[in-house]
């Protein structure tokens, strides 16, 4: 949980601010102030927590923020409640390498299907001399973000068993069958010698 949260003072004469309704100016001064929100401005925050943090009722909370999403001050999934402020990080930037790293870290937690991914990636690039190495392989030869689609079929290309694996499953597998087989056959085998044994020597053989 953060200590503080900076906003500047020019939030309060930004035009687009100037027209938001009562509810939308003090929710976004929340969204930029709140014990949620974290270095990267993108936190996970359910109506819930809204409406008990400024005491409003949830179909007020779904009002404001909806208002906040379509003058483009926040990206949000309404299922999940993961939400971008759009700008956080150009008035927030990331300073040194350990909040690179602290960053990072973030990241690692916002969903790869989260539909702010994309802008929270671009936004971050503006700081990757200050975030670890891993940073760039999100990102494709020609600088956008790498899709989520893409990075899925590179997880499962890298799971799937080669050629040769495979057939040195399947060998494994047909020679530990062949030995059951075996070790199943050698009792049968062995019983019927010392059957044919015991006859050979019987005093009643004819």
């Amino acid at each position: 949980m953060r200590d503080y949260g900076k906003v500047y003072t020019r939030f309060w004469l930004k035009q687009n601010v100037l027209s938001w309704s009562d509810s939308a100016k003090l929710l976004g001064l929340y969204l930029l102030t709140c014990p949620h929100c974290n270095l990267l401005g993108c936190f996970r925050l359910p109506i819930g927590y809204v409406a008990s943090d400024l005491n409003w009722d949830e179909q007020q909370v779904a009002k404001a923020l909806s208002e906040l999403e379509q003058d483009q001050f926040l990206i949000r999934c309404e299922e999940s409640g993961w939400t971008l402020i759009r700008s956080f990080l150009k008035h927030n930037p990331i300073e040194n390498p350990n909040q690179g790293k602290a960053a990072f870290r973030l990241l690692k937690d916002v969903p790869a299907d989260f539909v702010g991914i994309a802008s929270l990636l671009k936004s971050l690039a503006a700081f990757q001399a200050r975030l670890p190495e891993e940073f760039s392989s999100l990102f494709m030869p020609d600088g956008n973000p790498v899709r989520d689609s893409q990075r899925s079929d590179d997880s499962e290309r890298s799971n799937k068993p080669t050629v040769k694996t495979v057939d040195h499953i399947q060998f494994e597998d047909f020679w530990d069958v062949q030995i059951r087989k075996e070790k199943k056959q050698k009792p049968k085998k062995n019983g019927c010698a010392w059957a044919s044994m015991k006859i050979m020597n019987s005093p009643w053989k004819s």
